[in-house]
């Protein structure tokens, strides 16, 4: 709480009741999503990790020259989904130990309680908008043609996943005078497993015309109605996003988060 932008993961974690302590020592904390099965790892201060205390105290015999980057495997055997790390200087412990650091990222939060502003934007009622876009909760029918908006990430079960649990919103572009009939997908956003809000994709030929501000504001005011705090991670060079969130009216975590994976797994941003 203290740097709460950049802990705003774990927090929100504990706050929506879904984090579980794998380890804790000397203010060091590693929690772990048990939903998505994502870790989340911090030590503020500037003292050096106990989980390799732990294990260099544990070691029996010979004690080789790799053994102060040790981390125990009952630890690391627990981390099957990935991990956050939220100090740079623990990516050079747990490359060590198996693992590889995928995406640097920097969390952009929502901090006011009060709900964006919709106008101009979408109607919260469900209707069309002059110009036709409808926001709305996708379902399977949708799974075909929303599946590809999701570039980079290989595993295409995920999104599929995601929309199935109802954590996946379209905009819509309907043709007003066919009875109000939703007609082309062109966008999506989504809330990911660990809560985070991500899956931002529009359709070149529909940028520019406030689409990705709609659909923001939209998973924005959901997850306010949910009690939550809104927040994304941002990829560090991606530029477009951030000033996005800029005009959202985000604040930004000073320094970084690392995701780490182990065994291939591929994050999801």
């Amino acid at each position: 709480m203290k740097n709460k932008l950049l802990h705003i993961d774990m927090i929100e974690l504990i706050n929506r009741g879904y984090a579980e302590i794998i380890f804790e020592a000397d203010g060091e904390y590693l929690l772990r999503d048990m939903l998505s099965k994502v870790c989340f790892h911090t030590r503020p201060d500037e003292g050096e990790s106990k989980l390799v205390d732990m294990a260099v105290e544990g070691t029996t015999g010979l004690v080789d020259k790799h053994s102060s980057q040790h981390i125990p495997a009952t630890i690391t055997e627990q981390i099957t989904n990935g991990i956050v790390l939220h100090q740079q200087r623990y990516v050079e412990l747990f490359t060590a130990n198996g693992f590889n650091e995928t995406v640097e990222c920097r969390q952009a939060v929502y901090t006011n309680k009060e709900k964006l502003s919709v106008s101009g934007l979408y109607r919260p009622d469900g209707k069309p908008m002059p110009n036709g876009l409808v926001i709305r909760k996708l379902d399977a029918l949708d799974i075909q043609e929303a599946a590809p908006m999701y570039p980079g990430f290989d595993n295409p079960d995920y999104i599929v996943d995601r929309i199935e649990a109802g954590a996946v919103y379209g905009a819509f572009l309907c043709d007003n005078t066919a009875d109000n009939a939703d007609n082309t997908l062109a966008g999506i956003i989504g809330i990911h497993e660990e809560g985070s809000i991500g899956m931002l994709y529009v359709k070149p030929q529909y940028r520019h015309q406030k689409l990705a501000t709609a659909l923001e504001t939209y998973a924005f005011n959901r997850a306010l109605e949910n009690g939550w705090i809104p927040y994304g991670q941002i990829i560090v060079g991606n530029e477009a996003s951030m000033k996005l969130q800029e005009r959202m009216g985000l604040h930004f975590s000073k320094s970084s988060v690392y995701w780490m994976t182990n065994n291939n797994i591929t994050v999801h941003t």
